[in-house]
């Protein structure tokens, strides 16, 4: 059983992420904005914060061992080949000064 914290763990993919997780037996914690909002399955920890503050994440992801972020892709629009807004180094960021199996990333458009 392993410990870990999901970053997107309130949109489409990341429910099914916390679900699935929870159900095999591992600890999870997700990083929300608005907990109260989250419809998470029983056991799963709700931390509030944002995944675009660099401390909320090395906040939330104390003590575990590994990341999975089902982040969006901030788009200025819907448009496919729209500007991206995100940071683009957020996660590097983040990850810095932490153990190499921290951060795994799943993508969306690749399931």
């Amino acid at each position: 059983m392993s410990t870990l914290l999901v970053l997107g763990g309130s949109g489409r993919t990341g429910a099914h992420v916390l679900e699935h997780a929870a159900r095999r037996g591992h600890l999870v914690r997700a990083l929300v904005r608005n907990p109260d909002a989250v419809r998470a399955p029983a056991g799963v920890e709700l931390v509030q914060g944002t995944p675009a503050n660099i401390d909320d994440i090395r906040r939330a992801a104390k003590g575990t061992e590994a990341v999975i972020s089902v982040l969006n892709n901030a788009r200025a629009s819907d448009n496919p080949w729209a500007k991206p807004v995100s940071p683009p180094t957020f996660m590097a960021d983040a990850a810095r000064d932490t153990p190499p199996s921290w951060a795994s990333r799943a993508s969306a458009a690749s399931c």
